[in-house]
Order: structure tokens, then sequence, then C-alpha cells
């Protein structure tokens, strides 16, 4: 389901569709791998609204991955996730 969001991104011609559809690409692929390893996460994933995407790169993919993600990216994609909220709720 992340790689369909992806792909939707990649040709989308619009930026501001464009980023709405890589930042659910992140969000989705997050869940996804996290399911993967730890298939009893399943039903909290799915069905609760999910913590922001920085908890779900930081501290939950260390705590069931056992790596961290590097800095950098971990700030990108919370930026990236800011930005597409802005993206979703102003009209301009």
């Amino acid at each position: 389901l992340a790689l369909r969001h992806l792909q939707r991104a990649r040709n989308e011609r619009n930026s501001r569709y464009k980023w709405i559809d890589a930042t659910i690409a992140a969000e989705l692929a997050i869940k996804e791998f996290l399911i993967r390893i730890k298939p009893e996460l399943e039903t909290l994933l799915v069905e609760v609204p999910c913590p922001p995407m920085h908890k779900m790169y930081g501290p939950m993919l260390k705590e069931y991955s056992g790596k961290p993600l590097k800095k950098e990216i971990l700030t990108s994609l919370a930026k990236g996730a800011e930005k597409r909220n802005k993206l979703l709720f102003c009209y301009h």
C-alpha cells in the first residue's frame, strides 16, 4: 500500500498532491514495517489513530527494530509531516 502512494507521488504533477502522497507513503511504510516485525501491533496500528510520524520513526522504530533512524532523516520526516498537514488544512 505504501508503494502505491509512493508511485502516485512520483506520477503527480501538482506538487501539493505529490507531497501529500509521499508523506502518506512514509506513514504507511512504517506501519507496514512495524507490523511485519511485530504482528501483534497490527490491530493497534490499524484501528487507533497513530502517533506523529517522528514518534513512529523515532522511539517506536528503535524499540521494535533495535536500530535508531539517523537524526537528519527523522527530522526531515517530521518536517515533511508538518508541511503535509499545512497543505491539507490551508487552501491558498
